[in-house]
């Protein structure tokens, strides 16, 4: 998630580490080559495997970068929802236009290819935060407080189901 910052900073400082000491032992193999039998045996092996693990390090490195392209998609997904609820939520404290609902609604509809990338259980919880609005949207004209309470009731429930799934995921 968007708090895991620090985490991409290890996996960066990790990999920096990796990188440094398998250059060092290559540069140290180099040197001790000609002087040092294991050095050489290394050297000789590596040589002649060059071919197998320059094609795994490439498929390793696609693999990773592929993965990496669907966490930072669906990172942006999560983000996206996750700010569409809190504006949801204003809205639905602060407003009785309903023009407003009617904007928050009609971002929800992008949202949906976003909630598909998260998985079943984001888009059915985003679908019943819409279906929320909707109603409480329908029962604005209403005078009677009382029924426009529950249905404020029903979107702020389905808001924060939402809202818990996106931050627990």
């Amino acid at each position: 998630m968007w708090y895991n910052c620090g985490m991409k900073r290890r996996q960066i400082f990790f990999l920096s580490v990796i990188v440094t000491i398998i250059l060092s032992l290559a540069i140290v193999i180099q040197l001790l080559k000609g002087s040092n039998e294991l050095a050489k045996w290394v050297f000789t092996f590596v040589n002649d495997w060059a071919p197998a693990l320059s094609a795994t390090a490439v498929v390793i490195l696609i693999i990773t970068f592929l993965w990496n392209l669907r966490e930072n998609r669906r990172e942006r997904a999560r983000r996206a929802i996750y700010d569409w609820a809190k504006d949801a939520m204003k809205v639905t404290v602060s407003s009785q236009d309903k023009h407003d609902f009617l904007d928050i609604l009609k971002n929800a509809g992008t949202l949906q290819y976003d909630a598909d990338s998260l998985g079943k259980d984001f888009k059915d919880e985003l679908m019943a935060a819409m279906d929320a609005i909707t109603k409480y949207l329908e029962g604005l004209p209403r005078t009677e407080s009382h029924d426009l309470k529950e249905e404020a009731t029903k979107v702020f429930d389905s808001l924060g189901y939402l809202s818990e799934h996106l931050l627990n995921d």
